[in-house]
This record gives C-alpha cells, structure tokens and sequence, in this order.
C-alpha cells in the first residue's frame, strides 16, 4: 500500500470473502483509516491582527491530518527542532514515568484568546512516549486540537510567532511546553496575500508495529501535495466586514499553496487529498 488513502479496488480487495480467514489486522486498519472520496485533510482561517484589523499571514489551524503533514521529531534537532508542527520549548522536566507508553497527555493552550481570537482553542490529545528522565521522545496525535494559531511571516508588522500550550496528565501540569507552528508554514506574505509551504509525511503507512509513530504516505512522491492530488477551496468570512469579495485559494506549486483575501476580511480555506487513480 503506497499511503493510508486507498482506492475503492483496494478496499474491496481487502473485504474478500473471509472463510479462509485472510483478513489481517493491518486489513482492517488500512479499511478505517481511508475512503474512495477525497478526505479532509486541513482546515484553517486566516487571522486578523488585534491592533489594526488586517489580515495577516497568521492562520487558525481548525484540523489537520497528521497522516499527510510533517512526522514529529524526524527532523534535524528531534522534537526541540525550530518549525516542528508542536516544537517542544521545554522537554527538561516532567511527572511523567520514565519508560512509559502514556496516552490520554492534554496539550492545553495557555492563552483563552490567541492572537485576539475567540473562543479559546481546543486542547489537543497525544500519546506520548517517555525516555529515562521522563522527556518526552516520540508522540502520537489523538487529537490535532481545534483553534491553534501559527505564526505570521516574522519581522513584518505587528507579526505573530505562535500559540503556545503546556502538557497536562490527568488534570495536573508536567512541566512541558511548546510552540505551535502548524502543518503549514507562512512563506510570503505581500498586503493581502500569503503563501504557505505544505509539510509532508513520506513516511511507510504500515501501522503493524514497525516503530513508525507516524505513518504517512509511503513516499516522498506521494506525500508531495500537488495541484492534482490535492483539492483547495476557500471562502471569505462575511461576518468580519462588508465590501468587495476579492479572495482565492489554490496550489500555486507542488508544496505550496496561495490565500488571498481582501478589504481586512478572514478567509476559511480546506485542503482535501484526492483518492488514487481506479485500478
């Protein structure tokens, strides 16, 4: 299977007659982490700035896949590393148990209105996996959490470098925080439009216990977000002001995807990953 989105052959092959008992386990989470139809794997909204109303490159990360955006801690620099998705600011000190497979970990958000935004966001669920001081060294997204905000271009006017969270376990602070940067990063920012590099996850999606905590696409070619496995739509936000509509989204190239907006109005903008092609 090249990644976690199969075409409706694959599924049914999957779904064969099972008197011989040929339905494995990884059969049956290949069925429940895809469908034939273009799956939703972003969601977001441009941001206002709190000091002068424009619409700035900042965005809302309502929901997203972790299926098809950067894996955690993969890169240069592990979990710690700058521009990670949730870039741990501190992973020195925790009540966590050392050793420990721990799901049910909260990241709550430590502001109730990000970047002026309201309501607060939602915490995010992880499972995490601690080391012998009980940092953590890998995490699986239960839950991406809903309302984080990423940074704006930094260095621009009244710019934004990200909501920040703590992690909790049942109800009580562990001593760990980080910055949410978000599965899409702000590359350009000119008045009212912005671009945004796409983070991929090229990683195998075989779920069966080959010490992948992120499964993703399979490969770096199927893991590219492109303007033909990749369907964008957008709409402006009529209930910040009134005026001319003048706003669009779209791949602008492999990776990258374009938001324009106008007259300081936010936009809502979706990204769905397109099913294969029909065997």
């Amino acid at each position: 299977m090249a990644g976690t989105l199969l075409n409706i052959n694959e599924i049914v092959s999957d779904l064969a007659d099972n008197n011989t008992k040929n339905i494995s386990p990884l059969d049956v989470r290949q069925i429940v982490t895809s469908s034939y139809q273009p799956q939703m794997i972003f969601s977001g909204k441009t941001v206002s700035s709190p000091s002068n109303g424009a619409v700035q490159s900042a965005y809302r990360c309502l929901y997203y896949n972790p299926y098809f955006f950067e894996p955690a801690g993969e890169t240069s620099g592990g979990l710690s590393a700058v521009g990670q998705i949730w870039e741990f600011t501190n992973n020195n000190s925790s009540s966590l148990t050392a050793n420990s497979t721990i799901p049910g970990v909260e990241v709550r958000p430590d502001n109730v209105s990000p970047r002026g935004q309201i309501p607060a966001s939602t915490y995010a669920i992880w499972t995490v996996y601690t080391g012998a001081a009980g940092e953590v060294t890998k995490y699986d997204v239960t839950s991406p959490g809903q309302g984080w905000v990423a940074p704006s271009i930094l260095g621009n006017s009244d710019s934004y470098a990200g909501e920040t969270g703590t992690l909790f376990f049942n109800g009580v602070t562990t001593g760990l925080a980080v910055k949410f940067n978000g599965p899409l990063k702000a590359l350009s920012e000119s008045g009212d439009a912005f671009t945004y590099t796409i983070t991929t996850n090229p990683n195998s999606s075989d779920l069966s216990g080959s010490g992948v905590h992120s499964p993703g696409q399979g490969s770096q070619s199927a893991a590219d977000h492109t303007a033909v496995n990749t369907t964008v739509s957008g709409v402006a936000n009529y209930g910040v002001t009134q005026g001319q509509e003048n706003h669009a989204v779209g791949i602008v190239s492999t990776n990258v995807i374009g938001v324009r907006t106008d007259e300081n109005r936010e936009t809502y903008f979706q990204m769905y990953r397109n099913p294969g092609t029909l065997a």
